[in-house]
């Protein structure tokens, strides 16, 4: 698999985290079982390929693995509507300007 359609992939799963996190904020009560896990699992194999992506003097191992961790932490607390607006964006843009580096700089 070609890393272009990983970078898109990665870009729309951060617009769908948005969205699942909006919705919360409005009321939205997600299931668990039939919601939840399924997205976790649908998504979790593509964050752990961000361990394959190369890196570079600003994306080095550990700024990695930090993305990855953060992004593992926006998947789990985009469905609760009460967690921080403050913390949950401050992990949203640190996410999406490490997917926006690693798009374009070719890692």
């Amino acid at each position: 698999m070609s890393r272009k359609p990983a970078y898109e992939s990665l870009e729309a799963l951060l617009l769908e985290v948005d969205r699942r996190h909006e919705a919360a904020r409005d009321g939205y009560k997600y299931d668990f079982d039939s919601e939840i896990a399924p997205f976790l699992n649908d998504n979790k194999d593509m964050v752990d390929n961000i361990k394959m992506y190369d890196t570079d003097q600003r994306f080095n191992a550990v700024t990695r693995d930090k993305m990855i961790e953060e992004l593992m932490e926006l998947l789990m607390s985009c469905h609760a509507g009460r967690s921080s607006m403050k913390a949950y964006k401050e992990k949203y843009k640190f996410v999406n300007m490490w997917v926006r580096h690693i798009k374009k700089e070719g890692l």
